[in-house]
């Protein structure tokens, strides 16, 4: 195994999924579910970058359901069953779901 030391805030990347998927994930979660290729953009281009907080976003939600963060064009049914289902797979998994 490869340990790479990467400069990430993990407060701010918390923030970030917080208010972008309603959940707040520990260190140990979003370590084990973020892929090695997303934290690398999140090192290269901080956490504020918009591509780089989206692709955080949606390798969560991917790795949850298998669908990406709905974006404008989806329509209101499709982003409301995403964040349905987005909370219903996060709690069955034990994690903590913010709001609904």
């Amino acid at each position: 195994m490869i340990t790479v030391k990467l400069n990430v805030n993990l407060k701010e990347v918390r923030d970030k999924v917080e208010g972008g998927l309603g959940l707040s994930l520990t260190k140990k979660e979003l370590m084990e579910i973020v892929p090695t290729n997303v934290w690398a953009e999140i090192d290269r281009w901080g956490i504020h970058d918009t591509l780089a907080a989206s692709k955080l976003c949606s390798s969560i939600s991917s790795a949850l359901i298998g669908r990406e963060v709905p974006t404008y064009g989806d329509g209101p049914e499709v982003a409301e069953q995403f964040w349905k289902d987005l909370h219903e797979a996060a709690r069955k998994k034990g994690y903590k779901t913010l709001g609904n």
